[in-house]
């Protein structure tokens, strides 16, 4: 029987289905509203990493820091992959210098007294699960004042290098374990900063040079450094010395020297400090204060091949204070903040792969001022108290992306404080003269690759942006804009102008209410909140006795939050409702500051740094229902600076650490359904006959017991093969996978991503089948002839198409299990007795 040849498979309409969003199903009973978890926010950030070590599968950082990945750790922590934590009870109580595993546990040493209640002076051991003092408490060589900067391992012995102390007397610059005390190490040393075994010998160094134990005593390595010498280290069997100097014995040598058998030589033409140095991937790596070396190399890491200095395919904003390898990346730790080009937030420890600077942590880099969403997608402004760089951030549901870098300057901290939107562009407010590469002031205009300042900008900062008969308004602190009175508040019309006169300033929320603009903050002129009717500023009612922060419209009211307790005679402890004509309290309000307001579902949110609302414990974060005030769970362990919504979620960003008793480094989000949403998304594909093909969707980190059911034309998918002979896997996971996709595999795919409280539907993707399918033709002639069954015999043979043998693609497999058997046979035959392709169905 002639069969006539399949044409190919087209399908109508599937594109217009691709862009309709989720729908969700109804939410099922005793599923509890709830804070989300946040991931663990990029290393310590206002803090110094100086020593890092692997331990107990995960990398421990100790230095001087209060925080890890936006959750509390006091100097020392542990990054376990995915996130920083700090380790079991309270850290040292001082810095830690140096880390060295060592017969199962970790040895930590530092300057520090204390870990929590237990006296541990400058040397203590993690055995994983708590602390022990190593013989140290009160007993010499480590008194009061003592300091130890490194540890090793040298012929089987522990060995400490420092600056010891007994009483307030100097004892010696170096110590050795016995195994039940510590005992001083040879005679003559002061203070060592950095030790190494070099050709057999035990060398350190410090003030004014290089030393080597010889017997019981401490002997000069050449002659004397005219400064410290703060590292060392061996590459290609030379010994390497960087520091603090100029010269050594005389002989110009600035920051860096080589040991040659007899002496000490410069290293290329060397112009900084040098802090650290480590031999990775072949070349000598240095971290310096900024400098120039042989003439024309700069930066904060450099590199030496033996030869020359060159710079490295990265560069930090602050110079690392120690480089250590692990595994195979090299790991930068100190007081930096960024990668300069790139602009990814690191806080103070990164590593490099070869070919990129990776951060420790995804989350949030820095607390938020402001959170705003377009599109499903969340937008942070960030708040600096002394980085450098502020930016401008993304979150999409599965992680943070740094999209812009914003510059203060020298005297200018820079803070984002306001971000607003148009159908194209990202509009931000703020403290900042530079973002980008481009010359701002206070206001800018981002469209996803360009920046537009506003200018002339103004003298103090942008708190507030909103749109008001299609111009941008901005409020803040200002007074003047290139030099003109403009009175805290402005509208772009080529340039700032000024709107009724000005309201006063500062200015710190505006907000449309029954078609008139209202500013507010802290403007005594007009007690602090006013309206503008289109001639003039008026005042609402008597106005509020202190500063106003934030305003939200909730049900037909006019809501006021900040650090107010009256209007006129009415008492309202920081939250006030205005309905056109009098102000009216919202219960018995807040004990401190509002920061933030917005309305989530039918309740409205309060945010800021109060402990109590209507006289209970509420921490931070509040919800009103139209009669009192309610806790949301555990609340927030910091201050909330500002709040949006977005894909059914609550979001705020702040100070805090944890939301409700979860880690959430800055940021916060909570659910009332515990229903998922998708942040990621399936797209359409087209594949030939015969071709592999997946589709992918995710889930937004946080949900819990999330599952997934694949369905193709509204029918749901389970893995195995289908009647056209493809293999379909992976039906309920995240990524469903088709193997020897044929026109039976066209259609659209969709995902319902679930908890048992309720799920949603992905968009529908479409799978096109590009050709008509005749996977028996193992040739590609069109043809099922005997060259077919000759290659079919020799896959036959092989069997396993895992097998090296087999050809690519494993053709013959024709029902896409993996194995050319006897049910591919039984295709291949009724194929082959048909001989042409083109008669086939």
């Amino acid at each position: 029987m002639q069969i006539k040849r399949m044409q190919t498979v087209r399908i109508v309409g599937a594109l217009a289905a691709l862009f309709l969003y989720a729908c969700h199903f109804a939410v099922a009973q005793g599923c509890p509203e709830r804070w989300i978890g946040g991931v663990g926010a990029p290393g310590m950030r206002n803090g110094i990493v100086v020593a890092v070590a692997e331990y107990d599968g995960g990398l421990i950082a100790g230095g001087s820091f209060s925080t890890a990945g936006g959750n509390p750790a006091t100097n020392i922590a542990k990054w376990d992959g995915s996130a920083w934590e700090g380790l079991a009870g309270r850290g040292p109580n001082g810095f830690v210098y140096s880390l060295l595993p060592m017969d199962g546990a970790l040895v930590v040493a530092g300057s520090f007294s204390k870990i929590g209640t237990l006296t541990a002076n400058c040397v203590a051991t993690w055995d994983g699960t708590q602390w022990r003092d190593m013989g140290s408490a009160g007993a010499a060589p480590f008194g009061s004042g003592s300091t130890i900067y490194k540890l090793l391992r040298y012929n089987g012995q522990l060995v400490a290098g420092g600056y010891f102390f007994q009483g307030n007397t100097p004892i010696g610059g170096a110590a050795y374990w016995t195994g039940s005390a510590w005992q001083l190490l040879g005679t003559g040393s002061s203070r060592f900063y950095d030790m190494l075994e070099f050709e057999g010998s035990l060398v350190a160094c410090g003030s004014s040079g290089v030393f080597r134990l010889e017997g019981s005593a401490w002997k000069r390595l050449g002659l004397a450094f005219n400064g410290d010498v703060r590292t060392l280290g061996v590459h290609n069997g030379v010994l390497y010395a960087g520091g603090n100097f100029q010269s050594v014995g005389g002989t110009n040598a600035i920051g860096m020297a080589r040991w040659n058998t007899e002496s000490w030589s410069p290293v290329g033409a060397g112009a900084a400090s040098v802090k650290s140095l480590l031999s990775f991937g072949g070349v000598l790596f240095a971290s310096v204060q900024d400098g120039t070396f042989d003439g024309a190399v700069k930066g904060t890491v450099i590199c030496w091949d033996g030869a020359k200095w060159f710079a490295p395919p990265f560069s930090l904003l602050g110079a690392p204070r120690k480089l250590e390898a692990f595994g195979n990346n090299l790991i930068l730790a100190g007081d930096f903040f960024s990668e300069a080009v790139s602009t990814k937030t690191l806080n103070g420890i990164a590593k490099w792969n070869g070919e990129s600077i990776s951060q420790f942590g995804e989350g949030c880099g820095a607390p938020l001022n402001v959170v705003a969403a377009r599109n499903g997608i969340v937008y942070g402004g960030e708040y600096t108290s002394n980085n450098p760089v502020a930016h401008i951030t993304r979150w999409d549901g599965l992680k943070w992306e740094l999209l812009l870098p914003v510059h203060g300057g020298l005297s200018v901290v820079p803070q984002v404080r306001t971000i607003t939107f148009n159908d194209s562009s990202l509009f931000f407010g703020g403290r900042f003269l530079k973002a980008g590469s481009t010359p701002v002031d206070s206001v800018a205009e981002w469209d996803g690759v360009n920046v537009r300042p506003y200018l002339p900008g103004f003298n103090d900062p942008v708190h507030t942006m909103i749109w008001w008969n299609s111009r941008l308004v901005v409020g803040g602190g200002f007074g003047y804009s290139g030099g003109r009175p403009i009175g805290g508040i402005a509208q772009w019309e080529g340039r700032w102008e000024n709107i009724g006169g000005g309201a006063g300033s500062p200015i710190q929320a505006t907000i449309l209410y029954k078609g008139e603009l209202v500013a507010a903050g802290q403007m005594n002129t007009f007690i602090n909140i006013v309206r503008y009717d289109g001639l003039a500023w008026r005042p609402l009612g008597a106005g509020l006795d202190d500063g106003v922060t934030s305003l939200a419209v909730f049900d037909g009211e006019l809501i006021a939050g900040g650090n107010f307790k009256k209007s006129g005679a009415v008492t309202l402890n920081r939250t006030g409702r205005w309905n056109g004509s009098v102000w009216r309290p919202l219960g018995s309000g807040m004990n401190s500051t509002v920061y933030a307001l917005c309305q989530y579902n039918d309740r409205l949110i309060a945010a800021g740094s109060f402990s109590l609302a209507d006289g209970i414990p509420v921490n931070n974060i509040a919800r009103w229902n139209g009669v009192e005030w309610q806790a949301m769970g555990q609340g927030l362990d910091g201050g909330a600076l500002c709040l949006t919504t977005a894909n059914g979620e609550l979001l705020v960003g702040g100070f805090f650490a944890f939301a409700g008793g979860k880690p959430a480094p800055y940021f916060a989000r909570w659910t009332d359904s515990n229903v998922p949403w998708i942040a990621k998304e399936p797209s359409s594909q087209s594949a030939p006959c015969g071709k592999n093909v997946d589709f992918s969707v995710l889930a937004a980190t946080g949900y819990e017991g999330v599952t997934y059911q694949w369905s193709r034309n509204g029918t749901p998918l389970a893995d195995g093969s289908t009647d056209w002979h493809s293999r379909v896997t992976g039906s309920d996971t995240p990524t469903l996978s088709i193997k020897h996709v044929s026109n039976g595999d066209a259609g659209e795919y969709q995902c319902e991503v679930a908890t048992p409280c309720g799920g949603s539907f992905s968009k529908r993707a479409t799978l096109f089948v590009s050709d008509a399918c005749c996977p028996s033709d193992l040739n590609g002639d069109r043809v099922v002839d005997d060259a077919d069954f000759n290659l079919f015999v020799l896959s036959f043979n092989s069997r396993i198409c895992a097998d090296p043998a087999m050809p690519p693609g494993c053709p013959a497999d024709l029902n896409a299990d993996e194995d050319v058997n006897e049910f591919d046979f039984g295709i291949f035959v009724v194929a082959y007795n048909e001989m042409l392709c083109t008669t086939m169905e």
